[in-house]
């Protein structure tokens, strides 16, 4: 199956990418269709703090039908927890 690196989104866009992916069918786990791994900023950030009760990781996987919604906003992304590169995808 050809995938993506986990990419970094913003909380705020999590219903934006579901709604997104409803227009969409879903995965066909028995093609080589590409998919979107995306991890959320505040979850991912809120574990590596280490401060207080330790969330549960998640990660949502999208389809490769679905809207990019990854791309880094400088005005609005943290250095840390942003996307830098072109070369996301692995098969």
């Amino acid at each position: 199956m050809t995938y993506c690196e986990p990419l970094f989104i913003e909380g705020a866009k999590v219903e934006l990418l579901f709604r997104s992916a409803l227009s969409c069918k879903p995965i066909d786990l028995t093609s080589r269709e590409m998919i979107w791994l995306y991890k959320i900023r505040e979850n991912a950030q809120s574990i590596d703090s280490g401060a207080g009760v330790t969330p549960q990781p998640y990660m949502i996987f999208s389809s490769g039908y679905v809207p990019f919604l990854a791309e880094a906003q400088f005005d609005l992304s943290r250095w840390d927890y942003s996307n830098y590169s072109n070369s996301y995808c692995l098969t």
